[in-house]
């Protein structure tokens, strides 16, 4: 569990003027974060704020994100471990159908090529940083899981979407006949990607409403707007109220 009073003074240092700061006590906050006595004697003898910041500032952004060192140990194997199975079977083959899909499906394929070059690009930057600490690596992890996931659900989107079928039929049957199953509007879809895409926007609704502008917030919208396109293209139903209070956030739906 992450000692709030701890990320507090971290903050609190961090945000006074250099002239002002407790550099000793500085130091003291980090030896508290890493455990390395080599550094905070190193740190101690020759006076180094600006690499003292740096470090102070990496271990904040972690603690910012609820994670401990533990968890951010945790999450670079296993972001790893799945990037290197992604990496090493790259996707390559269209859909016998590509050419007569909506513009937005194809465009998934299309995108999917640059987001596993920069996959790749993340993936062989952190193997060559292999002999620093999770916590030096946090941020390329970050991106890393990022980059994983967008490709992995580019290709879920890509793979199961499916078109309505047209409910005009050209030879349509009797009025007075009822309609088969067959005849019926049935979208078609995998219930597990539309679970999937109804909890991701659910749960990052609130989370990009509170976002200041920007490009962390841009790349949030893309996203969540891939999943709405994704329920939209599939038949599934959105209530007016729900498609109202997503349109407030920037979504097109």
């Amino acid at each position: 569990m992450l000692d709030e009073t701890l990320t507090k003074q971290i903050q609190e240092y961090l945000a006074m003027d250099t002239e002002s700061r407790d550099y000793i006590a500085g130091t003291d906050l980090l030896l508290r974060l890493n455990r390395n006595r080599f550094l905070h004697a190193s740190l101690r003898r020759r006076r180094n704020d600006k690499k003292l910041d740096r470090e102070l500032a990496k271990y904040l952004r972690i603690r910012l994100a609820g994670l401990t060192t533990a968890e951010v140990e945790r999450m670079d194997r296993t972001t790893m471990q799945q990037a290197a199975a992604d990496t090493a079977a790259p996707r390559h083959g269209k859909r016998a159908d590509h050419d007569s899909l909506p513009q937005e499906v194809q465009d998934l394929y299309e995108r999917n090529g640059e987001v596993f070059r920069k996959l790749r690009q993340t993936f062989e930057t952190l193997k060559g940083m292999e002999k620093a600490s999770s916590c030096d690596r946090y941020e390329y992890l970050v991106q890393l899981a990022e980059l994983d996931r967008t490709y992995r659900s580019n290709w879920q989107a890509y793979d199961n979407w499916q078109p309505c079928k047209d409910a005009a039929s050209k030879d349509p049957a009797p009025v007075a006949e009822q309609p088969s199953a067959s005849d019926t509007v049935q979208p078609v879809a995998d219930p597990r990607s539309v679970s999937a895409a109804r909890k991701f926007i659910s749960s990052n609704r609130k989370r990009l409403a509170e976002m200041p502008e920007g490009e962390g917030r841009t790349l949030l919208l893309v996203k969540m707007q891939q999943r709405v396109d994704f329920l939209l293209g599939a038949g599934q139903n959105l209530s007016p109220e729900y498609r109202t209070a997503l349109a407030a956030l920037g979504l097109k739906c």
